[in-house]
């Protein structure tokens, strides 16, 4: 087997070396890689796209409407007609782009990994929603702040960029089997294909049947049709 690193193990230990570890419990331990998350080497985009969302609301999100305004819904986010998905991509991209975020990076738990993956994709959605309702409102003065607004702003454009990082790395992160889970799922098959025990239960388990010798089947129709001949006369 290839003497590969593992970014699931110490950088000093090889796959070879980790599967010697592993070897006494495999399903064990594919259980428990599979609930940790590494993300080492996933650091930088991650870091990369929290720190984009963060620093768009203090960025111009449309005009003079800055990001912490749509979320908190200010006088100014209501006076330039900042519309309701607009509100909700912003709680979303505080909630999946920066607070979920940090929560993956520090408890590396599979399950907070998976509820920012699935925040950070709605979120994203919306990003681009609040973008292409920006776009679609005439620009005018501000005294009819119902029908007319700002087109979006660099902030906004920021924001898209760091939720779209994120989603993606998160998806790769959650989506792909380190080298370590795929040689411990290997091992695992050639240790089933060679336990003839292990066989055995399994098929007890699926039909309930205890496994008997395969029978030897032998074509004897010309035979049958011969002596139904002979008694019939023919």
């Amino acid at each position: 087997m290839t003497k590969k690193r593992t970014q699931n193990t110490p950088a000093y230990r090889t796959i070879d070396e980790a599967l010697e570890t592993y070897k006494e419990d495999l399903a064990g331990a594919e259980k428990k890689l599979n609930r940790d998350i590494n993300y080492t080497a996933f650091l930088p985009a991650m870091a990369c796209g929290l720190l984009a969302v963060f620093l768009a609301f203090f960025l111009p999100h449309s005009g003079d409407v800055h990001g912490y305004d749509v979320l908190f819904d200010t006088s100014v986010a209501r006076q330039f007609a900042t519309t309701n998905p607009e509100r909700i991509y912003s709680w979303l991209a505080l909630t999946g782009g920066v607070l979920l975020t940090l929560a993956t990076i520090f408890t590396r738990d599979w399950i907070v990994a998976w509820a920012n993956w699935a925040v950070a994709g709605v979120g994203w959605f919306y990003s681009i929603i609040a973008i292409w309702m920006r776009q679609s409102r005439p620009t005018a003065p501000v005294n009819d702040p119902l029908l007319y607004g700002d087109g979006p702003s660099y902030g906004l454009i920021l924001a898209l960029l760091g939720m779209t990082t994120l989603f993606a790395t998160l998806s790769v992160l959650l989506f792909r089997r380190s080298p370590l889970q795929k040689a411990i799922a290997r091992a695992r098959r050639e240790e089933a294909s060679k336990d003839e025990e292990a066989l055995l239960k399994q098929q007890r388990l699926r039909t309930g049947l205890k496994p008997h010798a395969q029978a030897e089947i032998v074509d004897d129709r010309r035979q049958r049709v011969r002596q139904r001949r002979e008694q019939t006369g023919d």
